[in-house]
């Protein structure tokens, strides 16, 4: 939810030049209260995705290691090793 949220974010701020209000994200999202909307806003600065203002405004923080794992597929899983599978046959 946090990632639709974000990318939610960054849309809104590509076409309206502003950040969203929280009852936009909630509705976009579509959660009833404000306060959850909050949340995610509170989670994504927390993991330095965001950065927000004390006079309500949004920055989209695009360097480091946030962007990288948000542009990683949802089902990407880091190798860390072969095994070998199967059986050795005898003949």
């Amino acid at each position: 939810m946090q990632r639709e949220a974000l990318e939610y974010l960054r849309r809104f701020l590509a076409e309206h030049g502003y950040g969203p209000t929280l009852k936009d994200i909630a509705v976009f999202l579509g959660v009833k209260s404000v306060s959850t909307a909050h949340f995610h806003l509170s989670r994504l600065e927390q993991k330095g995705f965001i950065k927000r203002g004390a006079n309500g405004s949004l920055e989209l923080i695009e360097e480091g290691i946030a962007q990288t794992i948000l542009e990683r597929p949802a089902y990407a899983v880091p190798l860390l090793g072969l095994i070998a599978a199967g059986c050795l046959l005898k003949q």
